[in-house]
């Protein structure tokens, strides 16, 4: 291996980052703001508003948004501080050096999870868009095609993942805007910012935990995630930048794209299970737990 490719792929895994590694902020925000404007924070703004109301749900986010900020910098001084990665840090600070294997095996399921669920997104959204029937060995090739481009971001570290999403985020939210736009001519924005509970049988309080719990745990997943490029970063204060940054873009706009988005298409959606002979309750809880047709 070349010597120039080793250092394309290098990420310091197991090794503190030197000085002269460390990155502006701009770059490190921009791989936070990246993961939290996926298709999976899209589908769940969509969830924990219908479950609670769009104004509980948004509620749910912000408690989130303040979770997640506090342990996102607290996590990510200590990286920033040492200059470790999150499973080296965890062997000095919590689990050991083989009880760290217990946040590697988290990490892993985490990781593999997220990539597989936001994948499934990607394949039924573009299978449905382009009208594309869904056999096995279409799914196949396209689920091997993006494992590779994944494999591919991983390998070459933090450096080209933030050039992708330099570029790929703003495109994200101006079509989000637009989609939004051609949206709004199905009904008013007004009443997709101040609906109540849409899933029949729900009160608030039970659609309130199911949106807390639902925003908390990514605000896990981000703590955990950010904290692991935050090493790169060059001071404290930046540190704090790319935490807030990536917060807001996750429980602020994304999740306020998702709701705004998801809203609209329920009806359609909601109506389409309805003529399938389901009960209303039914129907309301596939009309958001089905990507394939949102």
């Amino acid at each position: 291996m070349s010597q120039k490719l080793e250092n394309m792929m290098e990420d310091y895994s197991l090794e503190a980052v030197p000085a002269e590694m460390r990155r502006p902020w701009k770059d490190l925000a921009a791989v936070g703001v990246g993961i939290g404007s996926s298709l999976a924070v899209l589908l769940t703004g969509g969830l924990v508003t219908f479950m609670a109301g769009f104004w509980m749900g948004m509620l749910a986010a912000f408690i989130a948004f303040l979770v997640s900020t506090f342990f996102t910098i607290s996590l990510g001084v200590i990286s920033f501080r040492d200059g470790f990665s999150s499973n080296i840090i965890s062997r000095a600070y919590a689990f050991g050096t083989r009880g760290s294997v217990i946040g590697s095996l988290i990490w892993a399921f985490m990781i593999i999870g997220f990539l597989g669920m936001e994948s499934v997104l990607i394949g039924n959204s573009i299978f449905f868009y382009f009208d594309i029937e869904p056999t096995f060995t279409i799914k196949l090739i396209f689920y091997l095609i993006l494992t590779a481009i994944w494999i591919v971001l991983s390998l070459f570290g933090n450096k080209l993942v933030s050039r992708v999403a330099e570029i790929m985020i703003p495109l994200l939210f101006l079509m989000l805007l637009f989609m939004v736009f051609l949206l709004m001519k199905q009904g008013s924005l007004v009443e997709a910012v101040t609906h109540g509970i849409l899933v029949p049988n729900m009160t608030t309080s039970q659609g309130f935990a199911i949106a807390l719990n639902a925003t908390v745990v990514l605000a896990g997943l981000l703590a955990i995630v950010v904290a692991d490029f935050t090493r790169f970063s060059k001071s404290t204060k930046d540190v704090v930048k790319v935490s807030v940054a990536s917060n807001f873009s996750l429980f602020g706009v994304t999740m306020f794209f998702g709701a705004v988005i998801t809203y609209f298409g329920y009806q359609l959606t909601n109506d389409y299970f309805l003529k399938q002979g389901m009960d209303p309750a039914a129907a309301g809880m596939a009309a958001i737990t089905n990507p394939g047709i949102t």
